[in-house]
């Protein structure tokens, strides 16, 4: 019998526990100061948990984003139905720029070969090819590498197609929480409702972004700790969301 694991009710303690202990991990593998890059992705994913200085007690002394945009915390406050689930889910939040001094990484900046760096990344090739271009340069020491999610075989080729960044590798590390905490018992997955909408409404968009919503879907649940029980309406776009779903959780429940 799996051995049970005891998990706090609030969804934001949750992922601040996955990610400040990630960073704890890494920083027992490095000495000295460490330097954090973060995909927009990852912005929105952690931004919603911790704080700044939350990273830079963790031995981080500087952060830099490939994007500067992330979600606003400051959301208006969700009344909660008693009759409800224990967590609400909202496709959409709207933008707001990071409040804090960042260094865009499109631009040329001072390479610190002499400090580890953590990545906090979403597993696509875009993301994955700025920590190569960073290790064909030089530009830090060894890497601690954080996927918010699965990584695909595409991506795990790049990373092994570069001689320069493999011997550094110290973490690598996929923490299955590709969604946003917007509050306490509310989260997000990241996704924008008109394009999602108008592609579930559409055969040829539907299997892809289908794909799309249970792999996130999925990391809820696996961030938790919980085994879901799916239901749909029968022959309804939602219906190919939830066969995703199930599919993808059975790795996880065997």
């Amino acid at each position: 019998m799996a051995a049970q694991v005891e998990v706090p009710g609030d969804m934001k303690s949750v992922v601040r526990d996955l990610v400040l202990d990630s960073l704890k991990e890494a920083g027992a593998l490095s000495k000295g100061w460490m330097v954090a890059v973060l995909d927009a992705a990852a912005t929105r994913v952690i931004s919603s948990v911790v704080s700044m200085y939350d990273i830079t007690e963790e031995r981080v002394t500087l952060v830099r984003f490939i994007s500067i945009l992330a979600f606003d915390r400051a959301r208006a406050p969700v009344k909660k139905n008693k009759k409800a689930p224990n967590f609400l889910l909202v496709m959409w939040s709207p933008p707001a720029v990071v409040r804090a001094q960042v260094e865009s990484l499109e631009k040329k900046r001072q390479p610190f070969p002499q400090m580890d760096v953590v990545y906090f990344l979403s597993p696509r090739a875009e993301s994955v090819d700025h920590v190569i271009d960073d290790f064909k340069k030089g530009s830090y020491g060894n890497v601690h590498l954080l996927f918010l999610t699965k990584t695909p075989p595409e991506c795990m080729a790049r990373l092994q197609a570069c001689p320069a960044l493999i011997p550094r590798i110290k973490t690598f590390k996929e923490l299955y929480v590709d969604f946003v905490s917007a509050e306490s018992a509310v989260f997000h997955l990241d996704m924008p409702p008109a394009a999602v909408y108008s592609r579930l409404y559409n055969d040829e968009g539907l299997p892809a972004v289908a794909k799309d919503i249970a792999s996130k879907l999925l990391t809820v649940c696996a961030a938790l700790h919980e085994c879901p029980i799916v239901k749909c309406r029968p022959n309804s776009p939602m219906e190919s969301v939830a066969s995703f779903l199930v599919v993808k959780y059975l790795p996880f429940n065997s």
